[in-house]
């Protein structure tokens, strides 16, 4: 109950944040339209993760979403988000919020709280939660850290005794990693998966 206040009340912080600190920029000029972002990552745990969550030593993470700028150097997004390692894959929806580092600057920061609303159940429970901060260049690559509120129930099972009951509760794990993005990015992982799918067979001697 406690991580899930805390988790709460970062998260209505973050709604009243980029008002009050674009408050003082120049107007957004007019010819600045929506923009697209697509992003993977991959990001390692370096602590938490309670009982099932406990095998989520990395996760994968996917984005696609839009930005629109309220001001010269803050944009608004809003977008889907897709991860989870091996059987505890996870979707939802995420909100974000971006500043560059200055009006000119390719440099960002953003924050980035969002739900999972469904996926591979398993031992999950839906929905859970996540907060990402994240430090960027551009669209194309990032330094990220994300924290993940998960509920689950765990099926205890005793090898002499069989289903000895179930165990519920809430995991929070915390991850870091990097994250790079738009076309050309995804375009190459996503070759490089398919290479690594190829199995290549040794001439019999």
């Amino acid at each position: 109950m406690r991580n899930r206040m805390m988790f709460l009340a970062l998260t209505a912080l973050l709604g009243v944040m980029p008002a009050a600190v674009a408050a003082g920029d120049a107007a957004v000029p007019t010819d600045r339209k929506l923009e697209i972002q697509l992003q993977l990552g991959f990001m390692g745990r370096v602590s938490g993760g309670e009982g099932p969550t406990s095998t989520d030593d990395h996760i994968l993470t996917g984005d696609f979403g839009f930005h629109k700028p309220i001001s010269d150097r803050t944009s608004l997004g809003l977008g889907i988000r897709a991860g989870g390692s091996g059987p505890s894959v996870r979707y939802g929806l995420r909100g974000s919020w971006r500043r560059k580092l200055s009006a000119t600057s390719r440099f960002y920061v953003q924050l980035s709280p969002g739900v999972y609303v469904g996926g591979e159940k398993g031992y999950q429970r839906f929905p859970g939660g996540f907060l990402e901060a994240e430090l960027g260049f551009t669209n194309y690559l990032a330094l990220a850290a994300v924290v993940e509120v998960m509920p689950y129930t765990w099926y205890a099972y005793d090898y002499y005794n069989g289903w000895t009951g179930e165990e519920s509760g809430t995991a929070v794990s915390w991850y870091v990693g990097a994250k790079g993005g738009q076309w050309p990015v995804v375009l190459v992982a996503i070759a490089a998966a398919l290479i690594s799918q190829i199995e290549i067979e040794s001439p019999g001697l």
